[in-house]
């Protein structure tokens, strides 16, 4: 897991806050990683920065999970912000800035392509240099949305913004995927949900849709901010069977956009 959000939620839920901030303190985090490569070009090898057996959570009486995290730091908006005057003092577009961050990214991903199964990366919502740099480098691009009227409100317009040289390549394999999250019970997102599917199904449409989609539920809010031994204590079953269900569908959508 990658982690290019600021808020570095997905660091807390792996490592915990007494990690995190080890890690943090350390300059094992994705800021560093750009700062070096970026500013002082002096790049650090992302291997020397990964977090390895990250989570301590064991899943159906299994040893714990081998995950690793390049963990993320509320330092990340100001090194973007650094890095653009830092380059575009020297000259450098942004279209540049961003592709530096890119082939910066895609070979240090490489170097280690042998050592992973699959390599996440977690982005901020909107367009940053290092959004921009993810989006080049993935074979599946996921969009989480709450369906409803605001949250679904432009999904045509965004997708085909953000991501022109993908919405544009001939296999559906390789377009976005929208993922339906937080679902509630009600009239109105059962709606927009159904509204989502039959447009995505649509040869012409800029993205595609998961079948499997994760409810509402408290347990997403709180597990987080506590401490499990287990992902059957950390999500209930019927969480859990959503998440199955979800991950199943991404490793195929992945294995035939690998393939093609």
């Amino acid at each position: 897991m990658i982690d290019l959000d600021a808020q570095a939620s997905a660091s807390y839920s792996i490592v915990g806050d007494e990690i995190l901030t080890d890690l943090i303190r350390a300059d094992r985090t994705i800021d560093a990683y750009f700062s070096a490569c970026l500013i002082r070009q002096q790049p650090i090898p992302i291997k020397d920065l990964v977090q390895r057996d990250a989570s301590s959570i064991t899943h159906r009486n299994e040893t714990p999970l081998p995950i690793s995290l390049l963990a993320s730091s509320v330092n990340l908006r100001l090194t973007e912000r650094e890095i653009v005057y830092h380059l575009t003092a020297k000259g450098c577009a942004m279209n540049a800035i961003e592709n530096q961050a890119t082939e910066q990214l895609r070979t240090d991903i490489k170097a280690v392509d042998n050592d992973f199964d699959y390599v996440i990366l977690d982005c901020a919502p909107g367009i940053s240099a290092f959004t921009a740099a993810a989006v080049s480098i993935a074979d599946l691009v996921i969009v989480p949305t709450i369906p409803d009227f605001l949250s679904t409100y432009g999904m045509q317009s965004f997708v085909r913004r953000v991501f022109p040289e993908l919405v544009t390549d001939s296999n559906a394999h390789h377009k976005p995927h929208v993922l339906i999250s937080r679902k509630r019970a009600v009239k109105e997102q059962h709606a927009y949900h159904r509204l989502l599917r039959q447009y995505a199904e649509r040869k012409e449409s800029e993205f595609r849709l998961f079948r499997a989609f994760i409810p509402d539920n408290p347990a997403l809010s709180t597990a987080p901010g506590k401490q499990h031994k287990t992902y059957a204590q950390k999500y209930p079953a019927p969480l859990a069977a959503c998440f199955e269900a979800l991950v199943n569908e991404v490793k195929a959508v992945v294995n035939k956009a690998v393939v093609n």
